[in-house]
């Protein structure tokens, strides 16, 4: 926490946690992260992740449960994550647009193009992510990373 001025310290740590499986405080920690640096890139992308996985463990147990008989609790699984979807497109949005803001200042560096791809692709742009990603590796042919992209 030296700098925990900066998203990246909040980044990191939230990492940590989804590692140990504590995804209540790795959720906090990406908040911390959006609060801290606000135009940031990544807290976003890494919290839409986080909230993708929560509804798919959610729709895993849904379905244990529904199989089990226990057709409320499938009900109630789904229903404590049913306003995630929105919040997850919400920020694949705003981390796209800070992205691309990111691509006009440094449109030839070649890992600015590869998270641009990458976003792209999340928020459903293919022909536009297969563009960044190819110019990255057109840029930078020798580097595996773009190539795997």
């Amino acid at each position: 926490m030296q700098a925990s001025d900066r998203s990246a310290s909040h980044l990191n740590i939230a990492s940590m946690y989804e590692g140990l499986g504590n995804l209540q405080a790795a959720e906090a920690a990406y908040q911390t992260a959006l609060q801290v640096e606000p135009r940031a890139v990544g807290a976003r992308a890494n919290l839409a992740a986080l909230y993708e996985r929560e509804i798919e463990m959610a729709q895993q147990r849904g379905i244990q449960r529904a199989q089990g008989g226990d057709r409320a609790g499938a009900e109630q699984e789904m229903a404590a994550v049913a306003h995630l979807p929105e919040i997850v497109a919400r920020l694949r949005t705003e981390e796209l647009a800070l992205q691309e803001r990111d691509l006009m200042l440094a449109p030839h560096m070649s890992a600015v193009l590869e998270r641009t791809g990458l976003i792209r692709y999340t928020v459903g742009w293919r022909k536009e992510a297969e563009s960044a990603l190819l110019t990255a590796s057109l840029l930078e042919p020798r580097n595996p990373l773009y190539l795997y992209h």
